[in-house]
């Protein structure tokens, strides 16, 4: 076997990588389900994939972590949602919304 392909997890037997994948995997994929269900649109879905990712990666893979207790998930993926929604439903501009200056040209 080639070694790119060895050790992912120092210490991790096969089944708790299955165990962590499995999970990171159902985790996406009930959130995509949820949004996709809830906005009516699978785009939406998409756009979650790398902050769940993110936090499926840290839950699921390395447990033991601190930044990996509920407190800092659950709290992490709060707060961020409550500042995107607040942001995007008091700043009309967009280009100023998604927190990014326009070039203009003198």
């Amino acid at each position: 076997m080639n070694r790119a392909f060895g050790i992912i997890l120092a210490g991790a037997s096969t089944r708790d990588r299955m165990i962590a994948s499995f999970g990171a995997l159902l985790g996406i994929g009930l959130t995509a389900l949820i949004t996709a269900l809830t906005t009516g649109s699978a785009w939406h879905a998409a756009l979650l994939v790398a902050p769940m990712g993110a936090s499926a990666v840290l839950l699921f893979a390395v447990p033991a972590s601190p930044l990996a207790q509920p407190w800092a998930i659950i709290g992490g993926n709060v707060l961020s949602a409550t500042v995107g929604v607040t942001v995007a439903r008091f700043v009309a501009e967009p280009t100023l919304a998604a927190g990014r200056m326009q070039a203009t040209s003198e």
